[in-house]
Formats: C-alpha cells, structure tokens, sequence
C-alpha cells in the first residue's frame, strides 16, 4: 500500500470512527447503540494497526537514519544498520525507493568499517611473524587501516598498537 493510499484509508477509519461514536450517542435503543459502539472500536483497532504498519515505519527508519553516528563502535554501528534494514524491508516498493540511498549509505559506512577493522586484524596478526622489516611493514598496513576505525573501535585497539609500534622501536 502507497503512502498516500495509507493516508486516505487512516482518514476514512478516522471518520467512520466520529461516526460511529456520533450514531452510539445519538441512539436511543440498546441494540443500536451497542452496534454503533462496536464498530468505533473496530474502526479504532483498524486505525491503529493501520498507523502501524505505515506511518510509524516510515518515520521510525527516518529517524534511525538521521541519527546513525559512524562514530560508534563497528559493533554498534553494525546492529543498528541491522534495525534499519528490518525497517526498510517493511515498506512498500515506493516507500523503499525514497529511502534507498540513505539506507545504502548507511551499508557503505558499516561495511568499510568492518573491512578495516578485518584488515588491521590481519595485519596485526602478521606482525607476530617474519623479520623486523615485515613486521614494520604489517604494522603500517595494521596503522593505515586503524585510522579508519570509529572513535570507540580506536580505543579497543589502541593499547595493542602503541604496543606494537614500542615493540617495533626498541627492535632496532
């Protein structure tokens, strides 16, 4: 269902809630009243599920995306792309369309990220091996790919490459 599809059938339930709320207190007889009554709840049941199932997907994925921060952990930052998607699956085709990119590129970021910290990884793990040459050479690769690291994944690593860098110094 479109967006505006969405909007049009949240305004009719809206309405034939007023009405049936109008028709229950207007009603004289009991049998009429309580038909009345309960089509307003069943027309407010179907107002709520329809808001959310479109409305609050929709503003939900716009503020996960908006607030996304490649600042934090590649951890984090892999759970929530994680939410987003869970979100943008539930959208309609042309809902998706409008979020497409800003979903992409939220992907992008927590892929280099997680390629980075795999990288520097490697490295490290290479520095443990061969002459003092590779290993300096493993701990520029490891270093490089460091500085691609979010802020809160740094400082996981960080004690474990001044180590290697102290290691490397005093080696020569």
């Amino acid at each position: 269902m479109t967006h505006k599809k969405g909007e049009i059938s949240l305004l009719f339930v809206g309405m034939a809630f007023i009405v049936a709320v109008v028709l229950a207190i207007l009603r004289e007889d009991t049998l009429s009243r309580s038909i009345a009554l309960g089509l307003a709840i069943i027309s407010l049941l179907g107002g709520i599920f329809l808001y959310v199932r479109i409305v609050f997907p929709v503003k939900k994925l716009r503020k996960n995306i908006t607030k996304f921060n490649p600042a934090r952990s590649v951890e984090d930052n892999k759970e929530v792309y994680l939410n987003i998607y869970e979100l943008y699956l539930k959208l309609s085709e042309k809902q998706k369309r409008n979020f497409y990119v800003g979903v992409t590129q939220v992907r992008d970021t927590v892929e280099e990220q997680l390629r980075a910290e795999k990288r520097m990884q490697q490295s490290l793990d290479k520095t443990e091996h061969g002459d003092i040459a590779q290993q300096k050479e493993a701990y520029e690769n490891a270093y490089t790919h460091y500085q691609k690291l979010p802020e809160a994944t740094k400082q996981q690593y960080y004690a474990q490459i001044v180590h290697l860098r102290e290691k490397l110094e005093n080696g020569k």
